[in-house]
């Protein structure tokens, strides 16, 4: 009868306490027999290697993700240079075809970005 309150003391404090949980999981895992064991070691080992590799996924499509924004940021911030110096030569009074040699934009282009500054 003590054991039993004993075994039921265990078990609820193993519910409450992580620690406790994994002690236990521990101590089944070294009284299996030897093919359970192995079996166990396997299933483990499957759980780490698959960790491991959406770990290393999730890494790449992170750094992928970084490169891709930068690479946009810099398209995006030589685009405002190029559109901020077209409105600096408009406001020169260059010719479209000055500003157009100049920047290598079409002479649409610069007439788009005269009609959104005006």
């Amino acid at each position: 009868m003590n054991r039993r309150a004993s075994e039921r003391t265990v078990e609820e404090l193993a519910q409450r306490e992580p620690a406790i949980r994994k002690a236990m999981t521990v101590l089944e895992f070294l009284n299996q027999n030897e093919d359970a064991r192995k079996l166990y070691e396997m299933r483990l080992k499957a759980q780490r290697d698959e960790a491991n590799m959406l770990e290393g996924a999730r890494e790449e499509a992170m750094a992928a993700g970084r490169a891709e924004g930068r690479a946009e940021g810099i398209a995006q911030g030589k685009a405002d240079a190029k559109a901020e110096v077209t409105r600096n030569m408009l406001r020169a009074g260059m010719s479209l075809a000055q500003i157009a040699a100049f920047t290598g934009c079409t002479e649409q282009e610069i007439e788009e970005l005269k009609k959104n500054d005006e």
